[in-house]
């Protein structure tokens, strides 16, 4: 009990952490249910790396697929709120998915602002790369990699930042407090 008590305190205060406001503690709120969730449900040493993304197998099985999408989804939501101004937008925005994700024209329009240009290759190449490095846990660690793997990821990550990153500027949010 003390365990989850002291994990959920700890995402609450998280929230708070990013600002004072009702949004940030509905994300730090939702975090510390996923967390006391995980370890209630014994889903603690999923992501272990024996048992990470595919393991020893050439691809994840159904159940592993769904427990990286569970996770995927569940943080995605929580980062709505952390995202919006007002907490009413945060219910919003879940309301317009949640009605929204059964119609067919959802992913065709989610797709066209992503852009299939730029966004479906590179999801395709995160893909490819978590599944090479499947056996490793952290899969983006370049630091054991050839001297050409490394400098190739560094400049076609600098070029991508380059040629798509933001043109306009934002103030750092921690220099709002």
């Amino acid at each position: 009990a003390k365990v989850y008590r002291n994990l959920f305190i700890v995402a609450l205060v998280s929230g708070l952490w990013h600002g004072a406001a009702w949004h940030f503690v509905i994300w730090g709120v939702l975090h510390g249910l996923y967390l006391v969730g995980e370890r209630a449900f014994g889903l603690v040493g999923e992501a272990t790396p024996s048992v990470a993304a595919s393991g020893k197998e050439f691809a994840p099985n159904l159940a592993k697929a769904f427990r990286a999408l569970r996770t995927f989804a569940l943080v995605c939501l929580a980062w709505i709120f952390f995202r919006v101004e007002t907490v009413s937008q945060g219910f919003t925005v879940v309301s317009k998915i949640a009605t929204s994700i059964l119609q067919p024209a959802f992913f065709s329009e989610l797709l066209a602002l992503a852009g299939w240009s730029v966004g479906v290759p590179v999801l395709g190449a995160f893909i490819l790369i978590e599944w090479l490095n499947k056996n490793s846990w952290n899969t983006m660690a370049l630091a054991g990699k050839p001297f050409l793997v490394r400098w190739s990821a560094y400049t076609v990550l600098f070029w991508f930042i380059l040629l798509y990153g933001t043109e306009q500027t934002q103030t750092f949010i921690y220099f709002a407090f």
